[in-house]
């Protein structure tokens, strides 16, 4: 089995994978295998954007939101050729076969808010995960077919925060009474408040630092846990893989 660990990030825009590559490295330095780090890629040629608005496009237009039903089989197929195009990629940067020990994490912002946390288990919004679960599940069962094993197949761990991966960075600055909008705030009203602007691409990199990534800690990954239920699959695997790094 090749040494080492690689964990390729897939998100809409920099700044999301800055702020998840953020959270893995402080997951991975709060276990006891500290020493070992991942080698964090961010995987820029991939993304789920497309397929997400696809998906809520369709949903709009009345086509169903169950797992059979067309918007979510369309969502699927789209995160099959992200994945594809993630994994060949990592491989690339990995100049190597992935392994198990190896993580595409695939991530997209859902662009709708939920009044509360409880709100995510409705049958509109949970269906989102579970139907980008199917497609997780597809693409190691295409892999599989292909004569990949499971030493040769990396783990994959979708995200997709309500409304965006801001209300993870909101969570954490509020640990220290940052009084910011949570649940309720759309996306435009949520990066309005956390960086001033939601035009992200004009964020200075200190600027991303000092209002975001300084905040990301273990005691805010604990407070992301409670408050964000979507991202507690990711959080549960980088605290097991942190453990036995």
């Amino acid at each position: 089995m090749a040494s080492g660990r690689y964990i390729g990030i897939v998100g809409d825009g920099g700044t999301d994978r800055d702020i998840l590559a953020c959270i893995v490295h402080c997951a991975f330095g709060a276990g006891p295998a500290a020493a070992v780090s991942p080698k964090v890629v961010h995987l820029k040629r991939q993304g789920m954007r497309d397929s997400l608005d696809k998906y809520w496009h369709l949903v709009g237009k009345g086509r169903g939101v169950r797992i059979a039903d067309e918007p979510a089989r369309t969502l699927q197929k789209g995160v099959v050729a992200t994945l594809y195009g993630a994994w060949d990629e990592l491989r690339s940067h990995a100049n190597r076969e992935l392994t198990r020990r190896d993580m595409v994490l695939v991530s997209s912002d859902a662009e709708r808010y939920l009044s509360n946390a409880d709100a995510y288990f409705q049958e509109w919004a949970w269906m989102v995960g579970m139907a980008v679960l199917g497609g997780v599940e597809k693409f190691h069962h295409a892999l599989s077919s292909r004569g990949y094993t499971l030493d040769f197949i990396p783990v994959v761990v979708p995200v997709i925060p309500f409304p965006s991966t801001d209300l993870l960075i909101a969570v954490a600055r509020n640990r220290q009474g940052g009084g910011l909008p949570e649940r309720g705030a759309d996306p435009r009203r949520l990066k309005l408040a956390l960086y001033g602007t939601e035009h992200l691409m004009s964020l200075r990199p200190e600027d991303l630092h000092e209002r975001a990534l300084k905040h990301i800690s273990a005691d805010a990954i604990l407070a992301m846990y409670s408050a964000v239920p979507e991202v507690r699959p990711l959080l549960h695997w980088l605290c097991w893989a942190s453990d036995g790094a």
